[in-house]
């Protein structure tokens, strides 16, 4: 529950250019063409996230990984809601926040996997992916209401206290006891196999 609110949350960053997007077009005099690349660069730094971040979950656990950049992908808004005042620097900022966001897919869904019951792991992987498509829909809808009575910097802060809040109910998470004491064993397993080679 706790990673699938985490997980609805911090998408509402993914869109907030998309919803903004009408808007700034007038106020900051863009053509469709650099409009455009502002959304292009989330997506180039979600992609590559989703390449890379593989490799660090493996090395130093998706628990860690995700937490991590749950935390960056706060701070990269904060950045990017206080900063993103010029077209190329905004386009720049959100492929931060994309990259940063990105980081948090992969060990999320890697949680969501290794943490539920055989019987429910599709149901709850469900449960996760579909809080991303939720949050992308009403982070649209978010951002058209907000954008009609604030300006863009207001905005931008209000997605990235929804974005703070998401890292806040990750954080909430916690393994079940099962899942924990399943790893303890195993743990206690592979040492006592490795200690007992090396006595041989």
């Amino acid at each position: 529950m706790w990673l699938s609110l985490s997980r609805l949350l911090q998408s509402t960053a993914a869109t907030l250019w998309a919803g903004s997007m009408p808007r700034m077009m007038v106020q900051w005099d863009m053509s469709a063409s650099l409009a455009g690349l502002v959304q292009s660069a989330w997506h180039v730094g979600y992609l590559i996230a989703l390449f890379g971040v593989g490799f660090i979950s493996d090395r130093i656990g998706p628990r860690r990984v995700f937490f991590c950049s749950s935390m960056l992908t706060v701070m990269a808004m904060t950045i990017f809601s206080i900063f993103s005042t010029a077209p190329q620097l905004t386009a720049w900022l959100y492929g931060l926040v994309g990259l940063c966001s990105g980081a948090c897919y992969s060990p999320g869904l890697q949680l969501v996997s290794a943490n539920c019951p055989a019987h429910a792991r599709g149901r709850c992987m469900g449960w996760f992916i579909g809080a991303s498509s939720l949050g992308y829909g009403l982070s649209l809808i978010l951002v058209a209401g907000l954008m009609a009575a604030f300006s863009w910097q207001v905005t931008a802060g209000l997605v990235t206290v929804l974005v703070g809040a998401g890292a806040a109910a990750g954080w909430r998470w916690r393994p079940p006891l099962t899942s924990s004491v399943s790893s303890a064993a195993s743990w206690a397993v592979r040492h006592l196999t490795a200690t007992a080679a090396a006595a041989s």
